[in-house]
């Protein structure tokens, strides 16, 4: 997992945060070749935002309670967001 610049951003998880991305910070995670996930986290809230970029790609994303990017990665690839 890698952590990016603010603006590589996707707009929906953007949107997400209502424009906000103070104490946030954003992650890219390569699934597979086709794809992958960036994370949005912040320590201060436990909370993230994911979605998935690649061949398919719906723009939907997802929140959860986490307490590291590496959780939220995990709850979303098991399919265990905690709202």
């Amino acid at each position: 997992m890698e952590e990016l610049e603010f603006s590589k951003i996707n707009p929906v998880l953007l949107e997400g945060l209502d424009g906000d991305t103070d104490g946030w910070k954003l992650y890219r995670h390569p699934l597979n070749m086709r794809g992958s996930i960036q994370i949005v986290f912040s320590e201060e809230h436990n909370r993230a935002g994911i979605i998935y970029i690649g061949d398919g790609t719906n723009n939907r994303d997802d929140w959860t309670d986490a307490s590291s990017p590496e959780q939220a990665l995990e709850r979303y690839l098991n399919d265990e967001m905690v709202n």
